[in-house]
């Protein structure tokens, strides 16, 4: 990318781990109300629902800001399964406002491109309990997407059917077997790590365009923080397709 796209890109990845960063503190809430096995039966049910509808916000988020560093090193996640010799290409433009058509594919391979091994951030999130930590949060995040598939639903479309096996399967794991805090203390912790891998590649973009470390990191920074329009990109892009 030019300098201009990744300082771009980096300026909103921070944006958004800021924002996953605030968010945490009511999903920890929201997860303690949803285990609490001690409540009435239709409250504990109605406080799962909650912590679902948000955690797949968050999943949504936490996937934005994934990609939003990999787009910092020009890596674009392919919405085709890896074994198809054809993918759907979508412009900077668009994958930067999460445009193109979306696929649940497109979710395995954000994680995939992490993975592999000429990955940037392979160290830091692509590899060891990191990496495991974040196909935990993908699997509490399609937890409950198919278990309330109907037989016929799943007939018709052999993958949702899979789909939906292992959905109902993970659905039998206790919510509360999950070690929340530890996922995401050591995902928030990896992001952390990541974004200083991505700023050397800023500063790398910034010395080969003829500008100084200096001038690139504060470029990088962005706006303020305070400033509402610096925030326009996350109202923009709340329906965002690919996540």
């Amino acid at each position: 990318p030019s300098i201009a796209d990744a300082v771009e890109a980096l300026s909103r990845y921070r944006k958004i781990r800021r924002r996953l960063e605030w968010k945490l503190r009511h999903l920890v809430d929201g997860f303690k109300q949803a285990t609490n096995r001690d409540q009435p039966a239709t409250e504990q049910l109605y406080a799962e629902q909650m912590f679902k509808l948000d955690f797949h916000e968050y999943y949504g988020l936490l996937e934005r800001a994934l990609v939003y560093l990999m787009l910092v090193w020009n890596i674009h996640v392919s919405r085709a399964h890896p074994s198809t010799s054809t993918s759907t290409k979508i412009s900077w433009a668009d994958e930067m406002n999460g445009g193109g058509s979306g696929t649940h594919r497109y979710h395995a391979n954000v994680l995939e491109a992490l993975r592999d091994l000429d990955s940037p951030y392979f160290e830091v999130l692509g590899s060891g309990d990191r990496f495991a930590h974040l196909q935990k949060a993908k699997e509490l995040r399609n937890r409950w997407k198919y278990a309330d598939l109907d037989p016929e639903e799943r007939e018709r479309d052999p993958q949702t059917w899979r789909a939906g096996y292992k959905a109902w399967k993970d659905a039998l794991t206790p919510l509360e077997s999950y070690d929340f805090d530890t996922i995401f203390v050591q995902i928030l912790q990896g992001l952390v790590e990541a974004a200083d891998i991505a700023q050397l590649r800023v500063d790398e973009l910034g010395r080969e365009a003829g500008q100084d470390d200096a001038a690139a990191a504060a470029a990088a920074a962005g706006g303020s923080e305070s400033d509402p329009d610096e925030w326009d990109f996350l109202v923009d892009a709340m329906d965002w397709e690919a996540v």
